[in-house]
């Protein structure tokens, strides 16, 4: 009878230290779960970041080039007067 209830002690403090090492997995697990989301949040952040300078960027080349044509067409206007 004590050698039952001796078995049944340990095989419940058994079932303890595993559930203690399941909490911790969870733990970290949950933990690692938050470093992905913050990794993928700051990857968006810097694609939308990315995208927005290259539309500055083709909107500022877009820009220079309607002005270096406005200019040749005011050149050849000012160059067919003097012809």
């Amino acid at each position: 009878m004590e050698r039952d209830a001796q078995l049944l002690a340990n095989r419940i403090a058994l079932l303890k230290q595993e559930e203690m090492k399941t909490r911790k997995k969870i733990e970290e697990t949950r933990k690692r779960a938050g470093e992905v989301m913050k990794l993928k949040q700051r990857n968006n952040d810097k694609v939308q970041e990315k995208m927005e300078k290259m539309q500055y960027e083709q909107m500022v080349s877009s820009q220079n080039r309607q002005r270096i044509l406005q200019m040749n067409k005011e050149r050849n206007i000012e160059k067919t007067k003097i012809q």
